[in-house]
């Protein structure tokens, strides 16, 4: 074996003109038969079948002398029918190719064409199916050349990250400590503290854990990330919402298993997914299919959730306390949530990238570089539903467009929610007015770009560019939490709540839970009646009734499930949902969401095969992406999430405690004294 690979490498490394050249001496007994060795040797690590065979990248890697090559055509196959007997389809292929290193791009994208010498001699030889191929066009080739290595801003992250750790790492060391000082310091022999002056009991000073760096930090302690994550605060009438959250959460993350996975490596039997002429059984022709493709609706749960708790906490507490301060709101959102997507974007697009190792490496750097190197600040500033104007295949991290929604809907809700509050009757009118303008736009949308539910073929990309990601056409379903919570405000202040319940007859109860189910599970699995056999058979204007309404239409619903649990109606549910067990997985939501496209993108970049679609392969992947994803997103809580909400709780602390120091002096001073307006509002 050792001299077989010594000769391999001979061979490989002998100087040639060209990978013709090479490829022909190793076979037409120039180098004898340690070159007939090493030509078999680069025929076993190649790939072995089409459409999607990335051939054996590790055996090739290997070899010296030898260098992988990713090869990418576009094929056009022979398809007959009863109908049409020369019928033909393309196709996508995907192959992996073992090569002496001296072969260049160009020429290992001949190797797919039989019109070229090397096509003709060799490429046939490497993947025999190439035969069958009625035409071979647009060939690609990627390999370990088209690999970026670390640069200076690769390893100022680094850089960060270490900071970020040891700032961790003391800071617990330092309370840690001081939890112990003071256990010693307040231990007295009779069991009696010593009394101050003042008769108050006497309290250890105080040291550098009461720092506001060390506190923010610290594993444990009063603010302690660790301890916070696992503090469980007293049951309240809306904490169904907490197991919504988590649940969504993870029917995100089984849609982008699927979905995401195609971008960076994709599947070896795509015929098993998609109907075509060579499975007419596919995936598609399954309703229960829908369950992934249709994944997608778990935002709008997101988009109910956000719009309901906002307008029901603002009106019911902050907008009694005080003057709403809007751009202090405003900021404080910004600081709370800037900081964690910041974090993980300068991972994702620093860092992330030159960890990959396999065939699909060089096709995640560029799925990142090309996206963040123009359009990184775009993230930020959470313009990435408008800019670039390109579309958003080129935003730095795609999936955060509903951070841009969101904070899009949180200004229009700083803005209506107050006003609804001094004045209902406007309130209710510009909601109203706002709701159907974005319906229509939706529908002229619809119509115009003939847009459609199929997940599987060019609508998707379609709808994606024209509406999905918009928000001028998500945001009727965040305007049903509004109006949800205003609802449930007044219900309380009518003296309706949790112990008087709502609905006095079971079977309205009943009658709900059954509608709010059966209308989201209808929403969820009809999209099957317009794919398989039945593909595109809806036409524009069924098509434009469910993407329009579907979404406020599910909103609605889980509208109808927060009151229900709320009231106690349907307490098996609820109880379900309010466990305790949801907790500390709904404070890990904004991190889940932002970091499982990493786990499952570098998991893309490091394998090295294609996947194989299955039922079993998706529950296997998405199990795996789902716990890492919130492993993931404990260390962005700890880095920097649950540090940014102290920060931003002193900051709110010190504004209230300079508004008790304007009032007392208020009270002291006349005239002018009182007309100082207060700083509040989340």
């Amino acid at each position: 074996m050792t001299r077989s690979i010594i000769a391999t490498a001979a061979c490989l490394a002998m100087a040639s003109a060209s990978c013709f050249e090479r490829l022909d001496m190793m076979t037409n007994g120039t180098f004898g038969m340690e070159g007939k060795l090493a030509f078999a040797n680069l025929l076993l690590a190649s790939a072995a079948d089409l459409p999607y065979d990335a051939g054996k990248w590790v055996m090739c890697e290997n070899t010296p002398g030898a260098k992988y090559h990713l090869l990418t055509v576009q094929a056009t196959l022979p398809a007959p029918s009863e109908k049409n007997a020369s019928g033909v389809f393309q196709h996508v292929m995907e192959y992996g190719l073992c090569l002496p290193d001296i072969c260049t791009a160009a020429e290992v994208q001949n190797m797919a064409l039989v019109t070229t010498p090397l096509g003709m001699k060799f490429g046939v030889q490497f993947t025999p199916l190439l035969r069958l191929i009625a035409k071979v066009e647009n060939p690609v080739s990627t390999s370990r050349d088209d690999m970026r290595g670390p640069d200076v801003k690769c390893w100022i992250a680094v850089a960060i990250m270490s900071l970020l750790t040891i700032i961790i790492a003391v800071s617990t060391a330092v309370t840690i400590q001081a939890k112990r000082r003071i256990g010693r310091e307040t231990a007295v022999a009779d069991g009696d503290a010593a009394l101050l002056e003042g008769g108050e009991p006497a309290r250890p000073k105080a040291g550098l854990e009461k720092n506001l760096l060390v506190s923010a930090f610290s594993l444990v302690g009063d603010n302690g990330t660790w301890d916070t994550l696992w503090a469980m605060p007293p049951y309240r009438p809306t904490d169904s919402l907490n197991g919504v959250r988590a649940l969504s959460m993870m029917w995100v993350i089984v849609g982008h298993t699927f979905i995401m996975a195609q971008g960076i490596v994709g599947y070896q039997n795509p015929q098993d997914i998609q109907m075509t002429p060579l499975n007419k059984a596919a995936a598609e022709t399954d309703w229960k299919f829908m369950f992934v493709l249709n994944a997608q609706m778990s935002v709008d749960t997101f988009f109910y959730m956000g719009g309901f708790l906002f307008s029901y906490l603002l009106v019911k507490v902050e907008l009694k306390r005080s003057k709403f301060n809007h751009a202090m709101a405003l900021l404080l959102r910004y600081l709370r949530l800037t900081p964690s997507l910041g974090l993980v974007m300068m991972v994702y697009y620093l860092i992330l990238p030159y960890l990959a190792s396999g065939p699909f490496a060089p096709r995640f750097q560029n799925s990142v570089f090309r996206r963040c190197d123009i359009s990184w600040w775009s993230e930020l500033l959470y313009t990435v539903n408008f800019l670039p104007v390109s579309g958003s295949d080129d935003v730095c991290m795609g999936w955060t467009w509903y951070l841009g929604d969101d904070m899009i809907f949180f200004i229009v809700g700083i803005i209506l929610v107050p006003v609804y509050f001094q004045r209902k009757a406007v309130g209710w009118a510009a909601v109203t007015v706002m709701t159907l303008a974005s319906l229509a736009v939706t529908i002229y949308l619809c119509l115009s770009k003939h847009l459609g539910p199929n997940a599987l073929d060019y609508h998707y990309a379609e709808y994606s560019y024209w509406a999905y990601s918009k928000p001028y056409t998500r945001i009727p379903c965040y305007f049903v939490g509004v109006v949800a919570g205003w609802i449930l405000v007044e219900m309380e202040n009518a003296g309706i709540n949790n112990k008087t319940g709502w609905l006095k007859s079971t079977w309205a109860q009943n009658a709900l839970w059954i509608f709010a189910v059966g209308m989201t599970t209808f929403i969820t699995f009809i999209p099957a009646t317009d794919m398989g056999y039945m593909t595109n058979s809806w036409g524009d204007v069924v098509s434009m009734f469910y993407l329009t309404f579907s979404r406020p239409m599910w909103g609605l619903c889980w509208a109808i499930m927060t009151f229900l649990c709320y009231f106690g109606h349907a307490p098996l549910t609820n109880a379900f949902l309010s466990h305790r067990f949801w907790t500390p997985f709904a404070k890990l939501t904004y991190g889940a969401y932002l970091c499982h496209p990493l786990i499952i993108k570098l998991s893309g970049g490091n394998t090295v095969q294609y996947y194989t679609f299955g039922a079993m392969d998706e529950i296997y992947r998405w199990s795996g992406n789902c716990a890492m994803a919130f492993v993931a997103s404990f260390f962005v809580w700890c880095y920097i999430e649950r540090p940014m909400t102290t920060f931003t709780n002193t900051l709110l602390k010190s504004k209230k405690g300079n508004k008790a120091k304007e009032d007392k002096l208020a009270k002291m001073l006349p005239g002018d004294a009182q007309s100082n307006k207060p700083v509040a509002g989340k």
